[in-house]
């Protein structure tokens, strides 16, 4: 017999959405989502963590299908330990990240390579990214590291972070994609890669393209995200200008904003 909601894929991100300020799951999320799953819904994750990041997550998570990570340049199933589908920056990216360095002496930089994280300039952000999530990395010259980066990460204060994003937007590095993903941080992406257009990938790679998509978000990466879904919700921490993308508000990512959207769900689908 066909459960009711087998035609709803939830997919959400996880910082400041999922997850609370402290970086755990509450209970009435997990409780809600699992109630969703026993009514036939598929949930999934659109997050910009690598996936060793994502990892520690997986068994409390366990998603129906392959979750988008690094903000929409991989597709990850970790049920089988494997990359369905990646995008690559370009080589110019070295460049740029070599003249971002010159330019910002308290700049940071991830440099993510599918389970590998490359450290070519450590500041206190990175530092503690690396120390709360327990993340193994290398540090090494930008020369050194190997190529198909999928992303990189710069961290700075966030009174720092608007003049990084206005050099950056005036250099017109018109082959990668520039995004803030927190206050702290901008993030260099593959050209016309998203957590939205990974999400018509996903679709079409787990033979999903009939489901009805809810997405939830909370910041800037995941506008092209709400904007794919066929309904948009954001927690009630989003920007304003966020909040503008999507159909309805729910509580915040610490009063259990994703069971309300499940509820929500759960009254216009049921």
């Amino acid at each position: 017999m066909k459960k009711p909601l087998s035609h709803i894929l939830l997919i959400t991100d996880m910082d400041d959405t999922l997850l609370r300020t402290d970086k755990t799951v509450s209970r009435e999320n997990l409780d809600a989502l699992e109630e969703f799953r026993a009514l036939g819904g598929k949930f999934t994750i659109a997050t910009g963590r690598s996936i060793p990041s994502y990892l520690p997550y997986h068994q409390s998570l366990h998603p129906d299908c392959a979750v988008v990570l690094n903000n929409g340049a991989v597709l990850y199933r970790p049920d089988r330990d494997e990359i369905l589908w990646n995008s690559i920056l370009p080589a110019s990216a070295k460049e740029y990240v070599t003249q971002a360095v010159q330019e910002f002496d308290s700049l940071g930089v991830e440099i993510l390579l599918g389970k590998e994280i490359f450290i070519p300039k450590m500041n206190q952000q990175i530092c503690d990214h690396m120390e709360h999530e327990h993340l193994v990395h290398t540090v090494v010259p930008v020369e050194q590291i190997p190529d198909e980066w999928y992303k990189v990460l710069y961290a700075m204060e966030p009174d720092e972070l608007p003049g990084l994003c206005s050099f950056l937007e005036h250099q017109g590095h018109s082959d990668v994609t520039y995004v803030t993903s927190s206050s702290c941080y901008c993030e260099m992406l593959p050209k016309n890669t998203s957590k939205g257009d990974s999400l018509k990938i996903l679709l079409e790679l787990e033979q999903l393209q009939n489901h009805k998509v809810y997405a939830v978000g909370d910041y800037y990466n995941d506008i092209h995200l709400l904007e794919a879904a066929d309904v948009a919700a954001a927690v009630d921490n989003a920007p304003d200008d966020v909040k503008a993308y999507a159909d309805f508000v729910v509580a915040s990512n610490n009063e259990h904003g994703i069971a309300q959207v499940v509820k929500r769900i759960m009254e216009k689908e049921l």
